[in-house]
């Protein structure tokens, strides 16, 4: 196995574990967060300060 071979070889492990990884970000925002729901209701003093 000639150098390049190898380099290339670690560059393509790097690149998958590096996928590898945002995927599991991604996945976990997904399931933790819920995109799109708010559980932040307004307070009235901010919509109405006056009363």
């Amino acid at each position: 196995m000639s150098k390049a071979n190898k380099v290339r070889q670690r560059m393509y492990t790097f690149v998958a574990v590096i996928f590898a990884v945002g995927v599991v970000i991604a996945g976990s925002y997904l399931i933790m967060a819920k995109p799109g729901e708010s559980d932040d209701k307004p307070v009235a003093e901010v919509i109405n300060p006056n009363g």
